[in-house]
Formats: structure tokens, C-alpha cells, sequence
């Protein structure tokens, strides 16, 4: 025969696994509608107007004489690219280059 009092605690773990189990499945349907809403509702980004080619002409910039050289290289990256994250690191390898120093 199974002691009473080892029932009782079998009950009551029973009774927390359960509330714990229905409170998980609660906040994941309430986090999985409220991204189905977001996405549904929420407007969509907006996508550039302009797309970049090899080979694209930029319009002129200011303070660049693209006649000093024979060859410019402009590097044009979408700010949600991962190597626009990187830019700065480049760009002071790039600096570096330009003043005869070896990069760190």
C-alpha cells in the first residue's frame, strides 16, 4: 500500500507540472499571435528605389575630382548588410594604406 503522505506529494508535483505546462502553452500562443499581428499589420519596409550594378554612374560628389586618377573606387554597401557593421574597421585599413603605414 502507497503511504498517504507520499500520495499527497505526488498530487501536488502532478498539480505543478500541470499549471507550469498550461502557463507555457499560454504565453507561447499569446507570443506567436502577437507575431502573426506584427507581421500582418505592421507595414513593410520599404525597399531602396534605386538599385546598384557593377557599372552603375554615381552622380557627382562633392570635394571628389574623379579626373585626379585614371581608376576611383567607390564601395556603396546596404546599411542593413553585415559588412557595413565591418566599414569602420576597413576604412581605417583603407586610411593606413593611403598614409604609407602598415595596418595594426
Amino acid at each position: 500500500m502507497v503511504p498517504s503522505s507520499f500520495s499527497d506529494t505526488r498530487k501536488k508535483l502532478k498539480d505543478i507540472l500541470d499549471v507550469t505546462t498550461n502557463v507555457v502553452v499560454v504565453l507561447f500562443a499569446v507570443v506567436a499571435i502577437g507575431v502573426l499581428v506584427k507581421n500582418y499589420f505592421a507595414p513593410q519596409s520599404a525597399k531602396p528605389s534605386v538599385t546598384v550594378t557593377k557599372g552603375s554612374v554615381f552622380p557627382e560628389i562633392v570635394g571628389v575630382d574623379y579626373k585626379q586618377t585614371t581608376r576611383t573606387l567607390i564601395l556603396a554597401l546596404n546599411v542593413d548588410c553585415r559588412y557595413w557593421l565591418l566599414r569602420e574597421e576597413w576604412q581605417h585599413r583603407m586610411r593606413n594604406l593611403q598614409r604609407g603605414t602598415r595596418p595594426a
